[in-house]
């Protein structure tokens, strides 16, 4: 099963994301997260979606939420 998992600094970046759309209304932070976690669920079933950054980083994408760019590398591990 493919999964995903944030950088440090990603958590730090959502966590702020969250608690600006918070500051709003409760239940706008929570979209937020759950659409965050929407999305990045769709970039396992489809991680060549969105836009290239392979000019920056190596196998690096990016694709729009909400006046953001969530940005993935896409990392394949093997079991042995």
């Amino acid at each position: 099963m493919n999964k995903y998992s944030l950088s440090q600094a990603a958590i730090r970046d959502l966590y702020e994301i969250s608690d600006y759309f918070s500051d709003f209304s409760i239940e706008a932070g929570e979209r937020f997260v759950k659409s965050f976690d929407d999305k990045c669920r769709k970039l396992i079933n489809f991680p060549k979606m969105g836009r290239s950054y392979a000019q920056i980083i190596p196998n690096l994408r990016g694709v729009p939420l909400y006046h953001f760019s969530v940005t993935m590398r896409l990392i394949i591990l093997t079991q042995t």
